[in-house]
């Protein structure tokens, strides 16, 4: 099975019907894998993150998600985290945000409290468990958004910028982690960036837009 079959896809937004930001687009990526997919300004790689996790929906062709076709079921499955962490809080502190996710899925407390320890530890963020998000810097809030992906358990992460706040320690730190989930876990990891070479790490695939 793969992870993403992308088919022929075009899309439009509604206020400008006519301009196509993605026409006649494929791409398949494998379970597992790390994708790094990069391109100008403009190019239509946010796009391409909504499309993947169903926020929006193709004008033509088809993007199957491990299987699903279904935007309902494909939420759970595959989490975008965006540059802009601030678009994606709900709670006022740290450890309540994260187990935002895990709730709406309806995990019992004990589960939910371990997803929530487990994705903070994983990203050496345990420390701001009781912070308020509205105390943290830049950097520490792109991370507690990842921990709140993390803890919904996605079989694939969609990274739109969403690591070009950290410092260039933190973001090699948090990549590695990212490829080792890839293969322990078959966690599948596509990484959109602006920058081909914003990212010192080995990658095992790169597509441009």
């Amino acid at each position: 099975m793969k992870a993403f079959e992308i088919k022929n896809i075009s899309f439009s937004y509604p206020a400008f019907p006519d301009r196509k930001i993605l026409e006649d687009f494929s791409l398949e990526i494998e379970v597992g894998s790390f994708v790094t997919i990069s391109g100008a300004v403009g190019s239509g790689k946010s796009t391409l993150a909504l499309l993947l996790n169903g926020l929006l929906k193709p004008g033509s062709g088809s993007i199957t998600a491990f299987g699903e076709t279904d935007e309902k079921k494909l939420k759970p499955l595959v989490q975008v985290v965006f540059q802009n962490p601030e678009n994606s809080f709900i709670a006022e502190t740290v450890e309540r945000d994260v187990a935002f996710g895990p709730e709406n899925l309806c995990l019992e407390q004990k589960v939910i409290r371990e997803r929530v320890d487990s994705a903070l530890k994983t990203l050496g963020i345990e420390n701001l468990a009781k912070r308020r998000i509205s105390t943290l810097s830049g950097g520490q809030k792109q991370l507690v958004s990842l921990a709140g992906a993390l803890a919904i358990k996605p079989r694939a992460l969609v990274l739109d910028e969403a690591l070009s706040m950290l410092d260039e320690k933190t973001q090699e730190k948090v990549l590695n982690l990212l490829k080792n989930l890839c293969k322990k876990e078959r966690l599948t990891v596509v990484l959109i960036t602006h920058k081909d070479s914003e990212y010192k790490i080995e990658r095992g695939k790169c597509l441009k837009t």
